[in-house]
């Protein structure tokens, strides 16, 4: 159930935030248009259009390896070279690339 309210949450703020940056990407937009000499004027049309894309790439970035924070009770971290930090039920681990098997921060931290 929290799952599925996070996924709700990031839609929610993804959409917030889409119109915080639609109109800085609409302006870059114009900008670029007028250099081209291709620009038609203003139209609500065009300004939502880039709505939906900012919005829906906000949404699509989440999931992707850089943006996945984990969804519900499930935190994630990534750490970079496609390895992350995890934690569940308040126990932190770290699933090195090429292992099955999970290594609890404490003892990871005391090998070293």
């Amino acid at each position: 159930m929290t799952t599925l309210f996070h996924l709700l949450f990031v839609v929610i703020k993804s959409s917030i935030l889409g119109l915080l940056y639609t109109p800085v990407v609409w302006f870059l937009w114009v900008l670029f248009l007028k250099a081209q000499k291709k620009y038609t004027g203003f139209k609500w049309f065009s300004v939502f259009a880039v709505y939906k894309i900012v919005s829906i790439s906000l949404i699509v970035f989440s999931f992707t390896y850089y943006g996945n924070h984990g969804l519900g009770d499930e935190s994630r971290i990534p750490l970079g070279h496609g390895e992350a930090m995890e934690e569940s039920d308040q126990f932190a681990y770290f699933v090195p690339k090429g292992k099955s098997e999970q290594i609890h921060v404490d003892t990871y931290f005391k090998r070293r």
